[in-house]
């Protein structure tokens, strides 16, 4: 028997080996009670204290309140679901999130509530309540994140300019006043499609050290370094990642703290599009395993990131906090990219491209919180500004198409390595920012012991210009938007555990700066959304239970979306999204974990130019889609040992709208994979053995268009030791 075969069926046969274990272990423990057992052979049991998702949350309302306080849908994924998880990938977590999908490779790239975001909405992501990843084009690691919230539903009157299905708020880890050391050391292979185990191989160390740099404890520390060496299923595709991230914390008073957070991140990586489907059609795709792009075509990306949180408390009920951050990355590219699949169907052209890109994201968010009582009504008031200002310079090397670069879909044999410069012609070099002031405030109302409620409203002004900076004869261009928009909510509350919810909240999001119509002075409008929402929250009293369940319709209007990969725009129209979402988080006992959920979407293009787009769902949104995470912590003698187990599903999504030569969307099939683990544990160290995809499903996890689709990962198999140093 392989290795690779006793090690999946070991790992097969683990979780019903530990179940038999739990029980036996359980029955012991139950039989020592009734009998005098000597202290020396006594053992402690492991108590699982944390919860999946936490019962508290400050995204919704950039205040730190109960969930069951908050009139939308909140969820709190904790430090206990990531290391479930068990990956150093931020969109490895996005599967067992209810209603989120992957659009796509980077971090930017989600689909929430049918409304999908990408790499020119900085706001999509954010990193402490702020905007702007240093990683345009991949994932953010874990190893400096804490926790992730996830706020469902338009929230433009807090944060700006937001899409409507929801945003992603990453909250970094802090300096902590003890001294701990961690170092994880990570070792993985690719084992399935018909990659042989130890074949593709991948590589992660991670050092995290904090503690106090005094000896009152005023100032304290934290450094968090991240290697990552890691080879592709995909041919010819190697990923060497390199993140530091040191952060500082002076606690000046009692009353007052400020946080410094810095973050620089390094990534040399293989250039991958992805696969392509001829006549929009699944079947016709190429093995997974297949690259069309030469083995040395490269994406280089470079981030700096620099965060301050500053807060005061003028009192117990007054408080004062300011927040900045400035992000500044930079990404090269050069190869060839796919451009169309041609008649016969079995030939790709090709666009030699070469691009460099810099991004600079400014924000500035100051506010107020008071507390306090007009007659029998409680108070809990936002008040703040905010300003920031993104620019964007794209500098388009190379770009253009010659069959000289056609390659076979099936059989891609690469080889030639460039076109005669003489052929060249001048690409444009574009310029553009978008400056952008805002108002806002939010009230959270207390009218007695079973009623509450939330009224907020935002006025937000912006100012996009756009320059060419190479192409004569082009003349700067200027577009100016402004808005105001409210939010407003109630939440009865029965009793302690219930709370019962209605909401109605906006988004308004202008066109990136440097998007332009395909339409010829076409001027591209504001995309704004609305939503109702009604729900239901569940807490009980020790914690133990919590569960969300809410229903919701939401209507965008001049919705953009790029075509293709032009990178032009058009403004399809409408986009309606309704459905219903229900998210369980328990702990049926001492020593299990376990979350569960359930999303159903039905978003589809309601108004549109093309009329064939028309009842159509919105890119990379599945209708229906489902995850269920659990880990068992065995009680009793087997306290060391845990296992995981998790399964997600999503059903067809639509890659690529239909067009005028192909009058019918390219769907992506619906699939389900399964997760698996075994974790040892001891008192400074842990070992973990992880099988990611453990049944080897060939599946589709985005696409951008047909000649751009994001295969997900074979099976995959990880082993992780981690060490604590106090």
């Amino acid at each position: 028997m392989s290795i690779r075969t006793r090690l999946i069926a070991g790992l097969i046969l683990g979780p019903v080996s530990c179940c038999g274990l739990a029980g036996f272990a359980a029955a012991q423990n139950a039989t020592a009670a009734g009998t005098a057992a000597s202290p020396d052979l006594q053992l402690q049991q492991v108590t699982v204290t944390a919860n999946f998702i936490r019962p508290g949350g400050q995204s919704a309302l950039k205040m730190n309140v109960p969930v069951k306080d908050v009139p939308f849908t909140l969820q709190d994924y904790s430090q206990s679901f990531m290391q479930a998880v068990d990956t150093t990938r931020l969109t490895d977590l996005y599967g067992y999130m209810s209603g989120v999908q992957r659009a796509g490779p980077s971090g930017y790239d989600i689909s929430i509530r049918g409304f999908t975001s990408g790499s020119t909405d900085p706001n999509s992501v954010l990193m402490d309540g702020l905007p702007g990843l240093p990683a345009r084009t991949a994932s953010p690691e874990t190893a400096n994140i804490a926790r992730v919230e996830v706020v469902k539903g338009p929230a433009s009157v807090l944060y700006g300019q937001d899409q409507p299905g929801g945003f992603v708020n990453l909250i970094t880890k802090k300096p902590q006043a003890h001294y701990e050391t961690n170092v994880e050391l990570r070792a993985n292979t690719f084992a399935g499609d018909g990659i042989a185990f130890g074949n593709r191989n991948g590589y992660t160390g991670i050092v995290d050290t904090t503690g106090s740099l005094d000896h009152g404890r005023a100032l304290l520390g934290r450094a968090i370094v991240q290697y990552t060496n890691q080879q592709s299923f995909r041919a010819f595709v190697l990923d060497k990642d390199f993140m530091l991230a040191p952060s500082l914390t002076w606690n000046i008073s009692d009353r007052t703290r400020a946080t410094l957070l810095l973050e620089y991140r390094h990534g040399n990586d293989s250039w991958d599009v992805g696969l392509v489907a001829p006549n929009f059609d699944s079947k016709l795709i190429a093995p997974i395993t297949t690259r069309y792009q030469q083995p040395q075509d490269k994406e280089m990306e470079k981030g700096e990131t620099a965060t301050l949180l500053l807060h005061h408390a003028f009192s117990h009920s007054l408080s004062w906090d300011f927040n900045a951050r400035s992000v500044y990355s930079e990404d090269y590219e050069i190869g060839f990219e796919n451009a169309a699949v041609l008649k016969n169907l079995t030939t790709l052209s090709r666009k030699d491209r070469a691009q460099d890109n810099h991004h600079h994201v400014h924000f500035i968010d100051t506010s107020i919180t008071d507390l306090f009582q007009t007659g029998p009504i409680g108070h809990r008031l936002l008040a703040g500004v905010t300003y920031g200002e993104t620019i964007e310079d794209y500098n388009r090397v190379r770009n253009f198409k010659t069959a000289l670069l056609n390659i076979g879909v099936y059989d891609p044999v690469p080889g030639y390595s460039d076109v005669p410069p003489a052929t060249e012609p001048p690409q444009a070099h574009e310029w553009a920012s978008a400056k952008q002031y805002g108002a806002y405030f939010s009230d959270l109302l207390t009218f007695t012991t079973h009623l509450k409620g939330v009224v907020g409203a935002r006025y937000q002004d912006v100012q996009e210009l756009q320059k060419e900076l190479r192409l004569p004869n082009v003349p700067n261009s200027s577009r100016a938007f402004h808005s105001a928009f409210p939010m407003g909510g109630l939440i009865y509350q029965p009793n302690k555990e219930l709370s019962l919810y209605a909401s109605y909240s906006t988004s308004f999001v202008p066109p990136n700066p440097t998007a332009q119509s395909i339409v010829p002075g076409q001027s591209l409008q504001a995309q704004t959304a609305t939503q109702e929402e009604i729900g239901a929250k569940l807490a009980s009293a020790d914690d133990r239970i919590s569960a969300t369940l809410s229903l919701f319709n939401i209507k965008e209007v001049n919705l953009i979306q790029e075509v293709g990969t032009t990178g032009l725009y058009e403004q399809i129209g409408a986009v309606l999204s309704r459905g219903a979402e229900f998210e369980l988080d328990v702990r049926p006992t001492n020593w299990w974990q376990l979350a569960a959920n359930y999303a159903l979407i039905d978003a589809h293009i309601t108004d549109d130019t093309v009329t064939a787009d028309i009842g159509i769902m919105p890119l990379n949104s599945p209708r229906n889609s489902a995850s269920i995470l659990s880990r068992i912590q065995l009680p009793g003698r087997l306290r060391n040992i845990g296992w995981m187990l998790g399964v997600v599903y999503r059903s067809d999504r639509v890659g690529n709208l239909p067009t005028a030569a192909i009058p019918y969307p390219f769907v992506m099939p619906g699939y389900t994979t399964v997760d698996t683990g075994l974790y040892y544990t001891g008192d400074t160290y842990s070992v973990s053995l992880k099988v990611s995809n453990l049944l080897d499903k060939q599946y589709y996890q985005s696409a951008f268009s047909y000649i751009r689709i994001t295969p997900g990962d074979p099976r995959n198999v990880s082993l992780e030791l981690s060490k604590t140093f106090d």
